[in-house]
């Protein structure tokens, strides 16, 4: 009788365990969606930066050159 109580047991705990504990689908991918988006934005935040360094980057570059030619003149 014990052995039938504790299979019946082991059967419950992984029907539990294999439904994700409550957890759905369409949570589980609506957190990865939030995860993705939050991410794709931190991206697109980074590769602006990036962008704005570079262009400071050149218009520093174009003012020592102009303002060597003008020192040789």
């Amino acid at each position: 009788m014990k052995k039938l109580l504790f299979i019946s047991l082991t059967f419950i705990t992984l029907s539990f365990a294999a439904c994700g504990n409550g957890t759905s689908v369409k949570q589980m991918s609506a957190a990865d969606s939030i995860r993705l988006q939050d991410s794709l934005e931190a991206l697109k935040q980074a590769e602006q930066e990036a962008l704005d360094i570079l262009q400071a980057e050149r218009a520093a570059e174009q003012a020592s050159k102009a303002a060597a030619e003008k020192a040789r003149k």
